[in-house]
């Protein structure tokens, strides 16, 4: 088996909710972003000047399309949502404070961790083959990628509204 060559991928948290805010577990529970979700949208703009995104791609939760809706109108691009680039599904855990989910094991009534990274990968290797992608979507899926990529990055907080560039190896085999 060969992997196809790497490609490089821009992706962005979205802006900040008031769950952020106040700490508790977000997963795929859809709320709004608040003023200062608002606010981080907003300022992110100028930074999109110079990274030549061509194509823009977001999760379907409120959120992530609240923050591409400020780029699509930045940049004059349409926004394409993928299914798949969905926060994890932390089952009893959403809602709560960060510290009371045990991260060690697969949540109650939610999504086990291959199953994320399994859809992730589908979701990444689909845009990867887009011209010069920005990608809308969550941490968790931002950690992911990186840690794929083996970037440092991925210990690190994942800011709100920030363009990181990962590279990303496509997981489809070519023909030797």
């Amino acid at each position: 088996m060969r992997y196809q060559p790497r490609r490089r991928i821009l992706l962005m948290r979205h802006g900040q909710t008031s769950w952020n805010e106040a700490g508790l577990v977000m997963g795929q529970t859809d709320l709004p972003m608040s003023e200062s979700g608002f606010q981080q949208a907003e300022a992110m703009i100028t930074e999109l000047d110079s990274l030549e995104v061509r194509t823009l791609f977001s999760s379907a939760l409120f959120r992530c399309q609240q923050t591409a809706e400020f780029v699509s109108r930045a940049l004059d691009l349409p926004i394409t949502f993928v299914p798949g680039l969905e926060e994890r599904c932390w089952g009893i855990y959403e809602g709560r404070h960060h510290t009371e989910r045990d991260t060690t094991v697969d949540p109650p009534e939610g999504e086990t961790l291959s199953q994320f990274q399994d859809r992730i990968a589908v979701a990444l290797d689909l845009i990867s083959a887009s011209d010069r992608p920005l990608v809308v979507t969550h941490s968790g899926v931002i950690r992911y990628a990186l840690e794929k990529a083996e970037s440092d990055k991925s210990r690190r907080r994942i800011p709100h509204a920030k363009p990181i560039l990962v590279p990303w190896e496509l997981r489809t085999v070519t023909a030797s």
